[in-house]
């Protein structure tokens, strides 16, 4: 978002603006980078981001759990079970066909969740919380 902040909805003032109303500089990773990123969200992007430990975890952000985000979702998941690769934790590279079980927390732009499930779940297109049913 700092490097080409107009692709994401913003101007340089703008984020500019958004660092000093917290008086924190350019590029902290504080209160101004999440309410870019929440705003950034809220205006269709998607954040990904995995979780390497004792068990794989990926984060996602939405601005909501719509059909087209549903099918985005889907399709990033069916690619990442078919596998490509990825940097592991400890820089080495791993294929990520290697974690179908991989927990998958979808939250909206409050940090709400709105599903929990598995990678392997969203690649089948399943929606459901499995506590769910």
């Amino acid at each position: 978002v700092l490097s080409q902040p107009e692709r994401f909805g913003f101007t340089k003032d703008r984020v500019v603006a958004i660092y000093e109303k917290y008086g924190e500089r350019l590029g902290f990773e504080g209160f101004a980078r999440e309410e870019i990123l929440r705003e950034a969200i809220r205006g269709g992007w998607i954040r990904v981001r995995r979780y390497a430990g004792r068990r794989e975890v990926v984060s996602i952000n939405v601005p909501s759990l719509s059909p087209e985000i549903k099918g985005v979702l889907s399709r990033f998941a069916a690619r990442l079970t078919k596998g490509f690769e990825v940097m592991g934790p400890s820089g080495l590279s791993e294929h990520s066909k290697d974690y179908p079980d991989a927990r998958v927390n979808i939250t909206d732009p409050e940090g709400n969740l709105l599903l929990a499930t598995t990678l392997q779940s969203l690649a089948e297109g399943n929606f459901e919380n499995p506590e769910e049913g």
